[in-house]
């Protein structure tokens, strides 16, 4: 209806970020858009300007399994940055022991725990994650000023950046 006078309309959208899923947000919306609108022009933005060539080549491995998605040759303008590393572990104990191991490291060599972000798919995975926190005695939050690592979901991080970054609890078993 908005379109119908003028067919002006302009439509932005990433069909490989189903982040937001939970309120609607779903690929096959960009991806049938042109059936209706089949005068429609797609512009593909393929430069990320925001994270480093490791992290866009290891997105990139991960979203081109999606079956249903535009293809896309994402490039990063960023200059070369530190590897990605991927934990394996038993089982969520042993993850979160390993990432809080990790971060102690961090901070010993000189990362300031504010710099830090451990996300999470949704806020139920945190309680066991700051259990084992606190026994390490990493602080998390709470201060006006913000010092501790900082715990939030993946959508909650969107446009934020840090100098390290684990995902934890990303496969199902």
């Amino acid at each position: 209806m908005l379109a119908r006078k003028n067919k002006n309309l302009c439509v932005v959208g990433d069909d490989d970020q189903s982040i937001y899923g939970f309120r609607g947000a779903r690929p096959d919306i960009m991806l049938g858009f042109t059936n209706y609108y089949p005068c429609a022009k797609q512009i593909i933005l393929e430069y990320n300007y925001r994270s480093t060539p490791q992290i866009v080549r290891c997105a990139g491995l991960l979203i081109e399994k999606n079956r249903k998605r535009f293809s896309k040759n994402i490039k990063a303008v960023r200059e070369d940055g530190k590897p990605v590393g991927i934990l394996e572990c038993r089982d969520r104990r042993d993850e979160y022991d390993r990432v809080c191991r990790r971060i102690i490291m961090k901070v010993i060599s000189g990362t300031a725990h504010e710099d830090i972000a451990v996300l999470y798919r949704n806020n139920i995975i945190q309680w066991g994650l700051l259990h084992v926190m606190d026994e390490y005695g990493i602080p998390y939050s709470g201060d006006k000023e913000g010092h501790g690592v900082k715990l939030m979901t993946y959508h909650g991080s969107k446009g934020l950046e840090f100098s390290c970054v684990f995902l934890i609890d990303c496969n199902k078993g």
